[in-house]
């Protein structure tokens, strides 16, 4: 059994992803059921509470479980990407394209990552601008803010025209505090909305 693609460019797929249809299958079965526990409930109340009972868990519960596979799966990505840089430095430093370096990481196993590499190494290779097809693969990672910044630095320095290199071993070095910074700074945005919730209601 493959895995969910959480990530995709709904703007270059047709359709609906693997992850839409379980939610909205889920979601209309459990509707079902919970409407047909509200009709129920006036005839029996045991068979209609446990129909709608049923249908709010149908509803509910592959939501949830795919939400926490997708930020497993994030998690798992951000923990690999400061390997994945290094490794694309060392390769950029003996020589090798751009395409190349990324062809290679794909011989090394980054996890969940490496569909993504995947992803960048087939759109360089179409063709694609390295700057569009980095941007790509920052939309697909809008749920994480440190991959994120890490690639939003990488794009400023290749179009300032700096040592891209330099670049990706530092991005690689500082991840770690970058991802500590972006965390807190989360956290303190999440706390402040919480206290702005409380005080209005």
């Amino acid at each position: 059994m493959g895995r969910i693609d959480f990530f995709t460019e709904e703007e270059y797929e047709a359709g609906y992803s693997t992850e839409d249809k379980v939610v909205f299958g889920s979601l209309a079965v459990g509707g079902l059921l919970a409407l047909a526990g509200v009709a129920i409930y006036q005839i029996s109340v045991q068979l209609g509470g446990a129909l709608f009972l049923l249908g709010l868990l149908i509803g509910v519960l592959p939501y949830g479980f795919i939400s926490f596979l997708k930020n497993r799966a994030l998690q798992e990505m951000e923990n690999q990407f400061p390997a994945f840089l290094k490794d694309l430095a060392e390769s950029k430093r003996g020589g090798m394209t751009i395409i190349q370096a990324f062809e290679s990481a794909q011989e090394t196993d980054y996890g969940r990552l490496n569909h993504e590499i995947d992803k960048i190494h087939y759109q360089l290779t179409w063709g694609i601008p390295f700057p569009e097809v980095m941007e790509r693969f920052s939309k697909r990672m809008e749920d994480s803010s440190v991959i994120q910044e890490l690639v939003s630095i990488l794009l400023q320095s290749f179009r300032s025209g700096g040592d891209i290199t330099r670049t990706i071993e530092a991005i690689a070095e500082d991840s770690e505090k970058l991802k500590r910074a972006v965390q807190e700074k989360n956290a303190k945005i999440k706390q402040q909305v919480f206290i702005m919730y409380i005080i209005y209601f």
